[in-house]
């Protein structure tokens, strides 16, 4: 598959797992590392609190550097609970986002790759990887998704609401307009 930052054995020294060339997941302790994987980086940062949006942008702003350059940064501010809203048009702009560096991705030099953090990279930023695995990698089952974030990350772990809304996903073939409906009607928002 790809290079494996993260193993068993080493997990307590890396918070990056690479998920697929160019695609990397971690929490807020994997922004001090990105200095050593590419030059150019999109940060997407799913989080919940004031003092950890402070902090992820403390640690961009003391490691961009003439050889590290945050190219584009996102927040989205997203609680981790059942009810939160993680089906919508917001999942769907992130999803295009992550696609704009993937599509772009050189392995030859990393030049440009993408992180998607929460503050412990366990639920939210690996249900927002999940969903890019469904919608756009077209992976087939949620459980297929959770096996490849968990061969590089294996303490990932969606919350239920989180779970639910993939499952959506899921059985929308990947269409996040169509999850979103398909939450709707089910009276699930």
């Amino acid at each position: 598959m790809s290079t494996n930052r993260s193993t068993n054995e080493d997990y307590n020294t890396t918070e990056l797992a690479e998920v697929l060339p160019g695609l990397w997941l971690g929490g807020l302790k994997a922004l001090k590392e990105i200095g050593t994987i590419a030059r150019s980086w999109t940060v997407i940062s799913v989080l919940q609190s004031a003092q950890s949006r402070d902090f992820a942008q403390r640690c961009l702003n003391e490691i961009e550097s003439d050889s590290v350059r945050i190219e584009k940064r996102v927040v989205w501010e997203l609680p981790d609970r059942s009810q939160a809203e993680f089906l919508s048009n917001r999942l769907d702009d992130i999803l295009n986002i992550i696609d704009s560096v993937i599509l772009t991705f050189s392995k030859k030099d990393y030049p440009r790759a993408c992180l998607v953090h929460c503050a412990f990279g366990i639920s939210r930023s690996a249900s927002v990887v999940a969903a890019w695995l469904l919608s756009r990698r077209k992976v087939n089952t949620l459980e297929e998704a959770m096996e490849i974030l968990r061969s590089v990350r294996p303490k990932v772990s969606p919350n239920m609401g989180f779970v639910a809304m993939l499952r959506a996903l899921e059985q929308c073939d990947g269409n996040v307009v169509a999850a979103i409906e398909r939450m709707k009607m089910e009276g699930i928002d």
